[in-house]
């Protein structure tokens, strides 16, 4: 297996953060939008299961999927979603 420099692996693992920061960002702005049904939580669940299979801040991604669960007002449909991503 070829080993990356130190820089590539820097690039690579701040790339991965960026990507994760734009993923939360998504799931803020897709809640915060006028179109909430199950395709838009869907995309959120995709977007944080893609998140948590990169093993990037799990802890993060756990709370920030605990607190979508636990949202007032209740999102059924959204819970059923990250259900059915192996998020809960």
């Amino acid at each position: 297996m070829k080993q990356m420099n130190p820089k590539a692996l820097f690039i690579e693992s701040t790339l991965k953060e960026l990507a994760d920061y734009r993923s939360f960002e998504k799931c803020r702005k897709a809640l915060d939008g006028q179109k909430r049904d199950r395709s838009t939580y869907q995309k959120i669940a995709l977007w944080l299961k893609t998140m948590k299979s990169s093993n990037l801040k799990q802890g993060e991604i756990k709370s920030y999927v605990q607190l979508l669960y636990t949202f007032k007002p209740n999102l059924p449909a959204l819970k059923d979603e990250l259900k059915k991503a192996g998020l809960i």
